[in-house]
């Protein structure tokens, strides 16, 4: 063996020399080497110090091992692995061994732990922690240093594991072991010790099943930490100590005598000059504010808060070295990594057909930036606080925010002070609507004349959180309001500066979404500036323009079907369109911008429809050609052949195009091989071609049904294949399920009595996916379908009604109102006619569906009134009738005279 040890370590020699030709045929060697077991049994002990070898020789051998451990482990044989178990205890147990060899030994030995978890120490018969733990009591302070280290990263990455009652619960000696430490001489071991308190409490609930050592501990823990936030002055272990309170939030009786003392010691941290120690600290106020029993502990706290917090919101120097974006750059191209198409995950919703409910989650991530700083938090936690505190909160507030805003104070405050205008909008909208008015000046003032685009960014998001009040229905004042802010940000959106570009754009999406309907009068001027950007936004800010269309034409729809606007859209689009190829990425949010307008557009987008839907036919064909015929030549490397992405965006727009054409497509689908496409997107193993599939199915059932019936038999088994009860409860793609219904709902009102065929097999797929735990929009669209499937085939419904009468009422009443309503309820009509008794008992949930739509269509209301006239003349209706919820009494006492 000692032969084998001396040629690794020969090689180890040739692979750190200069010499490239020695280097790299050492390289080869040691990569051959790699699948023997007593490889790793040479770099163990090469690590380990047993050949008596140098430092450097001793830590690459380390280095090795670990790699080897982490890719071989598993077949290395158990005596091996016990071997280099024991070796690397032993080693870390040495006395004097060099600091740079025992952090080698500690990553072995946690590279052990992670890919075999504690569990494989016990295996081997050996006691890793209580081992560690007794290492901390050797006379070496190396070797304590070294143990305490080591299990600060195990309670990290198994701390899980310690509580473990087939492991002998190691959390028990641990734990008070790691508490003794908080008062010890050397600031390592103070550090490691917090540290590992820290990992431990973040793996467990302290207020559910805590581990007894928590339990039999907590009194000493609290005092040991208040000793060291007392007396410690290390950084690393204040900022422990921080998110040891924060942790602590959760058993908030537990702190609450000393809550006090903590905000005390929170602000002070905060205030220390260091901002990872500020930032640790303030995670604390984000934490402390979804907490209501804390609130009478911070309401007097407030006054000392609020200003730190303001503080903590001004951009730190390095925050603006790091931004830049401070200069005229709007002719500077992109880096590729600047460029982020995150218009493809709202074309991604987009794809889900059918009804969809509310959706109130918003991207308010001011600046755009991703990471977490102590300006970001500072801003989270003023935005948690105004959510707990509510209007409470602003005569403290509002003095500060407008002292900051003044002039005299330079642009990184009353950058700051707008910041928090804009982080309060939420909680404490109530109480601000008095202000908003000389707010909403002040914005509109500093975005027309402040020169740092920082401080105009921030304006645009500020000003996009008041969106919904600036949009508020016609009023003298908020109509000046909303023609100012229109005006202003169609100006600064052609800012010379990317960053305000941006924030510009976004701030207009949101008021397109808030005008809906109204934000129609100012088409003229919003499409003008559209086309002007176009003209010379970068990469990136072209995607937020796409972005800024596609939310356009959700809001105004068909109004935007108008020659002056056309004329205005359509040329950038098509312009942009036709300068990208069909496989670059740039395409992909081209054709989900066009889906929209085509949508949106209607009958107005026919003069462009034929290259659009003749380039969407090309992209697919193309891709599935490629990839038959790379699986023909056996080649299956999914990264080198051409994405989904490309069919999905191109499936999406042709289903667009169907949807704003209507009958207009049925020319082009006869004249294209699209149907056989169809089937073959309908088979794909792709979720997302099968999910665009399905919609476009059903938007060629609305408008050219004629053209399916050939291939109707196999759409339907689609259909069937998809719609399954037991795939979908076992976790199938929902998107897909809800685009398939949706589809089967659409095809159903354009066969009528045609359907009955084909209806038998999804009624009873159908109803139990009704009482299935799955998405709201899932089961709201599976709801749909059944109501239509009754509505054109009630005699083969009506035997089931029984089995799903409830679950369909009550997805039904939270259903908005329109066409596919009114289908299903009077859908639900004729099958209460075919079978009666089978809703009797649940009669009172039929009354809550109904009486959700407080106008119903007057078809609906007769059907209905009818239905109840009915069950009027039932022996036991009186007593029935007033056991309904009161609601549903005086509703239907109101509107059908009950």
């Amino acid at each position: 063996m000692q032969d084998k040890i001396q040629a690794v370590c020969q090689l180890l020699r040739d692979f750190a020399t200069p010499e490239p030709a020695k280097q790299q045929a050492a390289q080869q060697q040691l990569t051959q080497l790699e699948g023997n077991h007593e490889f790793a049994q040479c770099l163990v002990d090469l690590l380990t110090g047993g050949a008596g070898q140098p430092e450097e020789i001793r830590r690459n051998a380390g280095f090795l091992l670990e790699n080897n451990l982490a890719s071989r482990m598993q077949g290395l044989p158990p005596d091996t692995l016990k071997y280099i178990m024991m070796k690397l205890v032993q080693c870390l147990s040495t006395p004097n061994e060099p600091q740079h060899v025992r952090l080698t030994v500690r990553l072995c030995i946690l590279k052990i732990t992670q890919v075999g978890s504690l569990g494989v120490w016990k295996h081997h018969q050996i006691n890793l922690v209580q081992g560690l733990t007794d290492l901390t009591a050797n006379s070496d302070a190396g070797v304590v240093e070294a143990s305490l280290s080591t299990l600060a990263k195990i309670c990290e990455d198994c701390g899980d594991q310690l509580d473990q009652e087939d492991l002998g619960r190691p959390l028990n000696q641990l734990f008070p072991k790691l508490l003794e430490f908080f008062k010890h001489s050397a600031v390592e071991c103070r550090r490691h010790a917090i540290t590992g308190i820290v990992n431990i409490l973040q793996c467990y609930s302290l207020t559910e099943n805590v581990p007894n050592a928590l339990k039999a501990n907590v009194d000493v823990l609290l005092q040991s930490t208040f000793l060291l936030a007392e007396k410690d002055t290390d950084i690393e272990v204040r900022k422990n100590v921080c998110t040891f309170f924060s942790l602590m939030l959760e058993a908030y009786q537990v702190i609450k005598n000393q809550i006090q003392n903590i905000f005390n010691y929170i602000l002070a941290q905060m205030s220390a000059g260091d901002e990872k120690l500020a930032l640790e600290a303030c995670e604390f106020w984000y934490g402390i504010a979804e907490i209501d029993m804390a609130k009478s502990d911070l309401q007097p706290l407030l006054p000392r808060l609020l200003p730190v917090l303001l503080t903590g919101m001004v951009y730190s120097e390095e925050e603006q070295a790091t931004l830049g974006g401070q200069d005229d750059d709007a002719d500077v191209p992109d880096r590729d990594w600047d460029i982020h198409p995150s218009m493809l995950n709202k074309a991604a919703a987009a794809r889900n057909r059918g009804y969809e409910g509310d959706d109130d989650e918003e991207d308010d991530d001011e600046g755009g930036e991703n990471q977490w700083t102590l300006r970001k938090c500072c801003a989270g936690s003023l935005d948690m606080l105004s959510g707990l505190f509510s209007v409470e909160i602003l005569p403290i507030l509002m003095p500060l925010v407008h002292e900051r805003m003044q002039p005299q104070h330079p642009w990184q405050v009353r950058e700051s002070a707008i910041l928090a205008l804009g982080a309060i909008s939420e909680g404490c909208y109530t109480g601000i609507v008095e202000y908003l008015p000389n707010v909403v000046e002040y914005l509109l003032e500093v975005l027309r004349k402040d020169p740092k685009p920082l401080v105009r960014g921030i304006c645009c998001w500020t000003l996009s959180r008041y969106s919904k009040w600036i949009c508020c229905p016609p009023s003298p004042e908020h109509q000046k309001f909303r023609e100012q802010a229109l005006d202003v940000l169609l100006q600064v959106m052609a800012a010379r500066n990317k960053s305000v570009q941006e924030a510009a754009c976004s701030a207009l999406s949101n008021f397109e979404e808030d005008l809906k309907i109204n934000l129609a009068p100012y088409l003229p001027n919003v499409l003008a500036k559209f086309k002007h950007c176009f003209g010379f936004y970068q990469a990136k800010n072209i995607l937020l323009l796409y972005d800024a269309v596609v939310t356009m034409c959700d809001a105004v729809g068909d109004k935007l079907n108008d020659p002056q606007y056309i004329q205005l859209l359509m040329p950038p689009l098509i312009e942009r369109w036709q300068g990208i190829p069909d496989d670059d990425h740039k395409l992909l949010p081209v054709l989900s911008c066009m889906t929209s307008v085509a949508q949106a557009m209607g009958a107005g987008f026919l003069n462009f429809a034929e290259p659009c839907f003749q380039r969407c036919i090309k992209i697919i064909q193309n891709n599935y050609q490629v990839r038959q015929q790379a699986a023909a030549q056996g080649y299956n490397n999914e990264a080198e052949l051409p994405e989904k992405e490309f069919v999905v965006c191109a499936l999406d727009l042709l289903s667009g195009m169907a949807d704003g054409l209507g009958g207009a497509i049925e020319p082009f689908v006869s004249n294209s091989p699209i149907l056989q496409l169809l089937l073959e997107c309908l088979k794909d193993e792709s979720p997302g071609v099968r999910q665009s599939a399905f919609a476009i199915l059903g938007d060629f059932a609305k408008n050219c049904m004629g053209q399916l019936a050939r291939g109707l038999p196999e759409y339907m088994n689609m259909l069937r294949t998809t719609i399954d009860a037991n795939q979908i409860s076992q976790g199938a793609n929902a998107s897909v399920s809800n685009n398939a219904i949706w589809a089967l709902g659409e095809i159903a009102m354009q066969l009528r009595g045609d359907m009955a065929q084909f209806v038998g097999p999804f009624v009873e797929q159908l109803v139990p996916i009704l009482s299935i735990n799955l998405s709201r929009n899932l089961l709201e669209n599976a709801a749909i379908c059944v109501g239509r499937l009754s509505f054109v085939c009630p005699d083969q419904v009506a035997p089931r009604v029984k089995d799903f009468i409830q679950p369909w009422c009550y997805y039904m009443r939270s259903i908005k109102e329109g066409t596919e309503k009114e289908h299903a309820l009077l859908g639900l009509c004729q099958v209460i006619r075919k079978n009666p008794n089978g809703v009797f008992d649940s009669f009172a949930y039929v009354c809550d569906a109904f009486t959700s739509w407080g106008q119903p269509p007057k078809q609906v209301k007769d059907e209905f009134a009818q239905i109840l006239n009915t069950f009027k003349q039932h022996a036991s209706w009186n007593e029935f009738f007033k056991s309904f919820p009161e609601s549903i009494r005086n509703h239907l006492i109101h509107t059908y005279g009950m």
